[in-house]
């Protein structure tokens, strides 16, 4: 893969619809590997699918921002 962000790992929350969902797919098309989460990791399947399309590497995880505990982990697994 090539592109500006070749080397780089972005973080995506909210990645299994809308803004986000578009957010990741444009950061993989510019190369970046990412890390994609959402509440529901099931829920990922189509933005891992537009990633894997850019043939991008993409770790989705199960996160809810608005419990430290689960960011805290997100961050560590990333």
């Amino acid at each position: 893969m090539t592109g500006p962000l070749k080397g780089q790992v972005a973080v995506v929350t909210g990645a299994n619809r809308g803004l986000g969902a578009e957010i990741a797919s444009d950061l993989a098309a510019a190369g970046a590997s990412l890390a994609i989460s959402a509440r529901d990791r099931s829920s990922l399947g189509e933005t891992i699918s537009a990633v894997a399309a850019h043939g991008g590497q993409v770790m989705a995880l199960e996160c809810d921002v608005t419990e430290p505990r689960s960011a805290d982990r997100m961050a560590r697994e990333v």
